[in-house]
């Protein structure tokens, strides 16, 4: 979200300009978003504190909801992506929040199979 919202809105993600990725301190290049990342790569990312994870989830939503009310429907239509026939900002953006609730049912689904938890059959 941080990264492609930052994009449309001709910023700088909030993961460097808002001094994140210094507070995270990953062992890993400044601009890594995971694409292409092998198991060593993975096992560098390591957070011990939710509060931290939080904080940059709710510093990253501020910012997209603050460009999200900047913008109005002509906004949306607008192209922002010339590929695949031309993309509007109002697609990319469905994009954008189709790839949050992905990741947010992935984590559910993985907090499910450690805690154990069934369906009940």
């Amino acid at each position: 979200m941080d990264v492609q919202v930052a994009a449309l809105a001709g910023t700088e993600p909030v993961w460097q300009a808002n001094g994140w990725v210094g507070r995270f301190d990953l062992d890993r290049p400044e601009r890594a978003m995971g694409f292409g990342d092998g198991p060593a790569d993975i096992a560098k990312v390591r957070v011990d504190d939710p509060d931290l994870l939080s904080g940059y989830l709710r510093d990253a939503v501020a910012t997209t909801r603050s460009y999200l009310e900047s913008l109005d429907s002509d906004d949306l239509d607008a192209i922002v992506d010339q590929r695949f026939g031309g993309v509007t900002r109002g697609v990319r953006l469905v994009s954008v929040i189709d790839d949050a609730v992905a990741h947010i049912a992935q984590a559910a689904y993985l907090r499910g199979l450690l805690a154990g938890w069934t369906i009940g059959y």
